[in-house]
């Protein structure tokens, strides 16, 4: 799955009790994505450099990652001010944005990314003035079943869900369950996965200042959107067999996530 998640360009959301290595996971993501390319190194370091920080070179073809915490508000999360700043969302651009604990986020807040995640940028109109920042970000979200965590009731899983909206949900590609590894399993001596020992993308550059572009199959960009299917009275046995289960489900506008995350290879 996060072989998927870095080939493909998609956002992720990790749900599970405590300790089942959520965070974990999403602070080593950034390993599975290829460097920034010159274009895209100088379009982050740029954004960084308008916003107060240091560019540090040894760094600067590695993609960025921000992780505000869970108190941040619309403004630093999107942007914002009399005199309009960037906020963390295109910081993370052209690398990863984790948002951990997910619901504890303000619901307002949240649905600031609605926009962003679709169009790649965010407008901040101010009173005569307008200022557009670049946003392209892999968004990966983080949350328990419930507020205490463990011993979750389907009524508590439902109601910590509800705190977050569906179109915000619709917005996020892949959702993947994580359970805690029993301690017998972590004791064992069992083999590494070899699709995350090998990288996506070529051997480090040696007579070259800068990094090799990215092929397709390593860093894919979303596709354009396809004709959307309408909702059959059942599953159309003509059409592709994960747009038939989207479409049959209701997920609706969903559909494209379901054949754009089922064509990552």
């Amino acid at each position: 799955v996060l072989g998927v998640f870095g080939a493909g360009g998609h956002s992720l959301l990790m749900s599970g009790p405590p300790g089942s290595g959520k965070t974990l996971l999403a602070n080593r993501l950034h390993t599975l994505l290829p460097p920034l390319e010159e274009t895209e190194a100088l379009e982050a370091a740029t954004i960084a450099s308008i916003s107060g920080y240091t560019i540090n070179i040894d760094n600067f073809f590695r993609r960025p990652t921000r992780a505000p915490h869970h108190s941040a508000s619309s403004v630093a999360l999107v942007g914002g001010g009399s005199n309009p700043r960037p906020g963390e969302i295109s910081l993370a651009h052209e690398g990863i944005l984790f948002l951990d604990e997910l619901p504890e986020f303000d619901r307002k807040t949240l649905e600031t990314l609605r926009e962003p995640l679709e169009s790649g940028e965010i407008t901040i109109s101010r009173a005569g003035r307008q200022a557009r920042f670049p946003a392209r970000f892999q968004l990966i979200a983080a949350m328990n079943r419930c507020p205490h965590g463990a011993d979750c009731t389907p009524e508590d899983e439902r109601k910590y869900r509800n705190k977050l909206s569906e179109p915000l949900l619709d917005r996020i590609d892949m959702h993947l369950d994580v359970p805690r590894v029993p301690i017998t399993e972590l004791q064992t001596d069992a083999r590494q996965e070899t699709s995350l020992t090998k990288p996506y993308w070529p051997a480090p550059w040696s007579n070259s200042a800068y990094p090799p572009a990215p092929t397709t199959a390593s860093y894919a960009s979303p596709a354009p959107s396809p004709t959307l299917p309408t909702r059959p009275t059942s599953p159309p046995s003509t059409s592709p067999k994960h747009c038939r289960t989207a479409t049959w489900i209701g997920i609706g506008a969903g559909v494209e996530v379901v054949d754009q995350v089922a064509k990552t290879r």
